[in-house]
């Protein structure tokens, strides 16, 4: 496929978005040479437990109760063993972020304290091409236009941080049509989003 002349290589943003991840993983304790040891998808019918010797396990997931709901039964089924596993972290990456609905819904499921930690990975622009970069959000069009749900807009916000983080700020941004016009408030807001540029970590 033919590049956009004069577009910026987007290799910069996946090493950020990449630097970002290995940043998370590190935190843990275990192996640092960043290879794959075991992956595995989890389901909620079969019980897949990880190998003895694993310290740490990561779960890397959008934030989507039916998914969160997979990670809850298998804390449980890891905890009703009846060999007691060996003491390990239990971690979520969750991208782009961890919903406060689903945050709830594992404290009354009561497997919260479980987690030693919960990470955001804001990839909400994910580089496809060398000048081409997708949401991958088949819903925002309809959440947005539809639903009147901005979540998408703080994700795209998101996404243009991280970029101009790389190859510095955009000289202009323009928007068209009605949706282009933000009422006092959630300009307010956003603008408040905005100047958080730094990861949260729960605990």
């Amino acid at each position: 496929m033919p590049t956009i002349k004069g577009s910026p290589s987007i290799g910069p943003l996946k090493d950020a978005y990449q630097e970002e991840l290995l940043g998370f993983l590190d935190s843990r304790e275990g192996p640092k040479e960043h290879g794959v040891c075991h992956s595995f998808m989890i389901d909620a019918q079969e019980f897949c437990p990880p190998p003895p010797t694993v310290k740490t396990v990561f779960f890397v997931l959008h934030s989507d109760l039916k998914v969160v709901d997979i990670v809850r039964n298998f804390l449980k089924q890891e905890s009703s063993v009846k060999n007691s596993p060996p003491p390990r972290d239990y971690c979520i990456i969750a991208i782009p972020s961890f919903s406060l609905v689903c945050r709830t819904f594992l404290k009354e499921m009561q497997v919260y304290d479980k987690l030693a930690a919960i990470y955001e990975l804001p990839l909400t622009l994910l580089p496809i091409d060398t000048d081409l970069l997708s949401m991958e959000d088949p819903e925002c069009f309809a959440d947005f236009a539809l639903r009147d749900k901005e979540t998408c807009l703080f994700n795209l916000a998101r996404g243009l941080i991280k970029f101009q983080a790389v190859f510095g700020l955009f000289p202009r941004i323009r928007a068209k049509g009605p949706k282009a016009k933000m009422s006092d408030g959630n300009r307010s807001a956003l603008s408040r989003f905005i100047e958080r540029t730094t990861n949260t970590v729960y605990r």
